[in-house]
């Protein structure tokens, strides 16, 4: 009997033979979906045919976000790579890379369209009609509601509301779709009241797209009178219409910021053109004035009334310094004549005599004073030895009050010779009392 395997060691076994082989690691399935559950961990699925089925599982989180396209029932291709689970013993088909079944035949056809519209000259700049600068109408040919519309109508109030929008709406999506947007866009240039076009969706997957790509959506962009700006879809999703296109972008806001000015940088831009014209017109303003001024000077020096006039002035500068010299010449004279009056005045006896009775009468004068002068010191001399004698004049000091006591005409200095009995004369400033003795 051959060796004995456990249920592990085999499911191992055929483990690392699936997951081994190069046959499995690359894997191109179809197929339709059923049983479709998405999880936050992965999706789950199984992919069957009409005879089998495998269970098929995605962790990819770029992958797994495209997913939500996906719903049980759509037929799809697959890459990926068999894994198998040991514990259970199952062996599942772990998704790379979906798409929708049908979806090359798609692209054949798209590559073909765009071959065929290149070499017609429907993408050459030559056709190519410019956006105006400052439209008063745009159309917009989208869903009626939506991200879209919205976006746009926000981003035209903010930058300039001078213009009128009017919406065009149209299916984006569906078998129905590309025959809508034809029309809408034909329907606009019929009512030829729009400046611009903008004919948007908010981007989606590849069949979402795929009415922008139909020959009566580029064929009515291309014949449009009306300029068109596309905003279709993202940055790789670029759909012939948007080759078709006069500008094309890949948003609604940017479509909106094309079409569009910014109101504040017109204003600037105003702003900036005034500050030029007020430049512009200063220096041309100076610079004729200058010329004005250059010429009135020249024929200012060249006119007979200003040279009559400088006559005029040369004349009376010429007269008053012929005055001035008159004047100074007069001066000089008087002053001559001045100086010999004083000189004959200085010879006339008469004035001799007088000045001779001047001066006498000033020396009495003087002599006069230097007497009053000379008395006046000795009065003053004579009032010094007076003050002095009479400090020490007895009677002096009886005028302040003292009287002298005399007894037998001899004056009593002490009260010890002093007699009470005998005549007594106290002697005063101005007199002599006398008291008799005592008790007569």
């Amino acid at each position: 009997m051959n060796k004995l395997l456990t249920v592990s060691e085999i499911n191992n076994l055929l483990k690392e033979t699936v997951e081994g082989s190069r046959i499995f690691s690359t894997i191109n399935l179809t197929g339709e979906i059923s049983d479709f559950k998405l999880h936050a961990s992965g999706v789950y699925f199984t992919l069957k045919d009409s005879a089998s089925q495998i269970r098929c599982t995605c962790f990819l989180r770029n992958i797994k976000a495209k997913f939500n396209e996906f719903k049980s029932g759509d037929k799809v291709n697959l890459k990926g790579s068999i894994s198998f689970y040991v514990p259970r013993g199952e062996y599942s088909f772990n998704v790379s890379e979906i798409e929708k079944a049908g979806v090359g035949d798609l692209l054949k056809q798209l590559e073909l369209l765009k071959k065929t519209y290149q070499e017609l000259g429907y993408f050459d700049q030559a056709h190519k009609k410019a956006i105006p600068k400052f439209p008063r109408v745009i159309g917009v040919v989208t869903a009626e509601t939506g991200a879209v519309i919205h976006d746009i109508m926000t981003t035209i109030n903010n930058r300039y509301r001078l213009c009128e929008v009017i919406l065009y709406p149209t299916l984006v999506q569906g078998e129905k779709a590309a025959n809508a947007i034809a029309e809408k866009i034909n329907k606009a240039n019929l009512d030829n009241v729009c400046d611009v076009l903008i004919v948007g969706r908010g981007g989606g997957s590849f069949e979402d797209l795929f009415a922008f790509n139909q020959p009566n959506v580029v064929e009515a962009i291309f014949n449009s009178r009306i300029p068109i700006i596309t905003a279709i879809g993202h940055d790789t999703d670029v759909t012939l219409s948007d080759f078709v296109a006069d500008f094309y972008t890949s948003t609604p806001t940017g479509a909106a910021t094309i079409a569009v000015p910014n109101m504040n940088d017109l204003l600037n831009q105003i702003n900036n053109y005034q500050n030029q014209i007020d430049k512009t017109i200063n220096y041309f303003f100076d610079n004729y004035q200058a010329k004005i001024d250059k010429y009135t000077k020249l024929l200012n020096g060249h006119s007979p009334i200003n040279k009559i006039a400088k006559l005029r002035q040369n004349i009376q500068i010429c007269y008053l310094s012929l005055q001035s010299l008159w004047q100074k010449n007069c001066q000089v004279k008087n002053l001559a004549i001045s100086q010999l009056q004083m000189k004959l005045l200085n010879f006339n006896p008469q004035n001799k005599l007088t000045r001779t009775q001047n001066a006498l009468s000033n020396l009495t004068s003087n002599l006069i004073l230097s007497f009053q002068n000379y008395l006046e010191s000795k009065k003053t001399i004579i009032e010094k030895y007076q003050n002095k004698i009479a400090l020490i004049n007895p009677f002096y000091i009886l005028n302040k009050g003292y009287a002298v006591i005399k007894q037998n005409n001899q004056i009593i200095t002490s009260i010890k010779s002093f007699n009470p009995n005998i005549e007594t004369n106290i002697v005063m400033y101005d007199g002599e009392i006398t008291i008799n003795k005592k008790g007569s």
